[in-house]
């Protein structure tokens, strides 16, 4: 998508220059019939109000990346991240300062990634993540699924997608041609709001079934998108009735250039406490943060987190690090 198309003032064009725009001919008609989506994928002016405390690196990729394309954060599981591009950028995005602005990895990049995975005994889960994988072609996703599955310490594989929504209309198409694993496979839907969830969203996920995948899903808890019991209650609710059991709340990231869209840690912990009585269990997600310098997830509750003032936290990292999170007010 370019500028052009959209009937917005020249300001965003600086916008674009700092954080590129792009968004499916798909998605682009879906922003148009919600504003939940159109908040998600279209450039703000707000993007230039920044504060110090956010990050480009916002979760410390870099400072656990061994190889290139790699990040080793915990012992047991990596990170495999061969692209970080994307059919469509989300303004929100914790990768929002590399995401199509970086190439892709090359083939010689790729077998080093997994010469390292190799050469790792004690992983045995990898994670493709990105960017968006499944937008790679067929062939490379292919050499990299069968070169994991030949690895023996790896036992399970994980794939974090939001192709069933940013994709162009051969996406669903495209997929149908990869060769999975043969071993465990979880496959993690990005989805935000209820709005993101029809008959596309279905295709998609029975695609995803047809190829033994159990298929989880994960969502980003965003300022006016979907920051109420309602909106998360239906969300959540329709995941279940689609087949696909709520895996994470993320906590929004201290992106630079993101902070229009993060609510507070206490908003976050009342929403919650608020679902509680109103879904069952496996409709509920974990809510998650994860600590800003590469220390890792948290669950947001009291156990992990001790409240120093109104805007700062002492938060334990699982690793028994304790740092001090600034928080937001919202």
């Amino acid at each position: 998508m370019s500028l052009n198309s959209l009937p917005v003032d020249h300001t965003l064009v600086e916008v674009a220059s700092r954080y590129p725009v792009l968004i499916s001919p798909p998605l682009q008609k879906r922003c148009q019939q919600s504003n939940a989506l159109a908040r998600q994928f279209s450039p703000s002016i707000r993007e230039f109000e920044t504060e110090a405390k956010e990050l480009t690196d916002p979760i410390g990729d870099g400072a656990h990346s061994p190889v290139k394309g790699i990040v080793h954060r915990y012992p047991n599981r990596l990170l495999l991240i061969p692209s970080v591009n994307c059919p469509s950028y989300c303004r929100f995005c914790f990768r929002k300062a590399r995401v199509g602005q970086e190439t892709n990895l090359s083939r010689l990049e790729i077998e080093n990634a997994l010469d390292y995975i190799k050469s790792q005994p004690n992983v045995e889960e990898v994670i493709l993540s990105g960017g968006e994988p499944l937008a790679l072609s067929n062939a490379l996703l292919n050499y990299i699924f069968e070169s994991l599955g030949q690895i023996k310490h790896v036992k399970v594989i994980r794939v974090h997608t939001r192709i069933q929504l940013t994709g162009d209309n051969l996406a669903l198409e495209k997929i149908k041609g990869i060769k999975w694993t043969n071993k465990p496979l979880f496959v993690i839907v990005h989805c935000n709001h209820p709005d993101e969830i029809d008959s596309r969203f279905s295709a998609f996920v029975a695609e995803f079934k047809q190829n033994k995948a159990t298929v989880l899903s994960q969502s980003v808890l965003l300022n006016e998108v979907n920051d109420s019991v309602l909106v998360l209650k239906k969300l959540f609710t329709t995941l279940t009735h689609q087949g696909v059991m709520p895996y994470y709340l993320h906590h929004p990231d201290l992106v630079e250039g993101a902070g229009h869209f993060r609510v507070s840690l206490e908003k976050g912990m009342a929403l919650m406490k608020s679902l509680q009585g109103d879904l069952p269990g496996y409709a509920i997600p974990k809510y998650v943060l994860d600590l800003p310098g590469g220390f890792g997830k948290v669950p947001v509750n009291l156990d992990w987190i001790k409240r120093l003032s109104n805007s700062s936290y002492e938060i334990t990292s699982p690793f028994g690090d304790t740092i001090v999170y600034s928080d937001c007010n919202q």
